[in-house]
């Protein structure tokens, strides 16, 4: 089964729809601020707290839609030279799935 995002709709919801729970850490120097928001229901494909995503900031800046788990071994340009792929995946990994978000 094959589903079609509306790019413009996702966007929005992941800049708009209220946070649910907010979590503060340290990255060394670094301040990560994670939101939970219900992504499923205003996209239409859910009913309320079943599809539960994540958005990201970095000191105060929220990342880029959906970027903040990084798979690719190419470090993005958000990401300060100073933190490895692994220091910043792994707390967030495990905050996620403590929490059960994404």
């Amino acid at each position: 089964m094959q589903f079609f995002v509306n790019i413009n709709k996702a966007n929005q919801v992941y800049h708009t729809a209220p946070t649910i729970d907010t979590v503060w850490y340290q990255i060394g120097k670094y301040a990560v601020r994670l939101e939970s928001f219900d992504y499923g229901l205003p996209m239409g494909w859910a009913s309320a707290g079943k599809d539960v995503r994540v958005r990201v900031f970095l000191e105060n800046t929220l990342l880029p839609p959906f970027e903040a788990l990084i798979w690719e071994r190419r470090r993005p340009a958000w990401l300060p030279k100073q933190l490895t792929l692994n220091a910043w995946n792994a707390p967030l990994l495990q905050l996620m799935r403590e929490r059960k978000w994404g």
